[in-house]
């Protein structure tokens, strides 16, 4: 009897924060991310994501990446002696990688939000630690910023599309150049979604 009366007071409590969710109270939200265990395996994208609720039809999202480290440095192959091969990773393609895995990180984020909750649009952010020239110290600073309506999302085959170029899509920010990497942006905000998604 006692685990009925847990398992149907757990029953209840999900019942009543979907009932929120879909009525568009932002206190739904909240209850559901806390109950949700999504956001809690992102360590592979990034060390934490924090939540900004504008309004019941859209939500923002912001996601520390790792660092470049998270992107090897040498490029390990077979030689026709059967011998293994390292070299150092070209720049260009060090580089390409590395937007790809940011890229796919805010992709990843934007879907797993368009799919827990009934939000016309996500604003996702990509900030990680990187130099500030007019400082010279390590600043939290914006890679990659976008607006992913979805029902654009819901339109990209997630599996096969390469995340940098998926952008395309979606209004964004990003500042990149193969030869050095990712420039800091300007994050966007509520104020930078068109007013049919808002």
């Amino acid at each position: 009897m006692e685990a009925y009366e847990a398992d149907h007071a757990r029953w209840r409590s999900g019942r009543d924060i979907a009932e929120r969710v879909l009525a568009g109270e932002v206190s739904g939200y909240n209850d559901a991310f806390s109950e949700m265990t999504s956001f809690s395996d992102m360590g592979a994208l990034g060390t934490q994501v924090g939540f900004t609720f504008y309004a019941p039809s859209l939500v923002g999202a912001t996601i520390d990446v790792h660092g470049t480290d998270v992107v090897p440095h040498e490029v390990k192959s077979q030689l026709k002696s059967g011998k293994l091969s390292t070299k150092q990773m070209p720049k260009g393609r060090f580089y390409e990688t590395y937007q790809d895995y940011v890229c796919g990180a805010v992709l990843r984020v934007a879907n797993d939000l368009a799919a827990l909750l009934p939000v016309n649009a996500v604003v996702v952010t990509a900030v990680d630690e990187v130099l500030d020239s007019s400082t010279g110290r390590m600043a939290e600073q914006a890679l990659v910023s976008a607006v992913v309506p979805r029902e654009t999302l819901e339109k990209l085959d997630l599996e096969r599309v390469d995340p940098s170029d998926a952008f395309t899509n979606f209004v964004h920010r990003m500042n990149f150049k193969k030869t050095t990497g990712f420039v800091p942006v300007e994050p966007l905000t509520a104020d930078d979604v068109p007013a049919d998604l808002r």
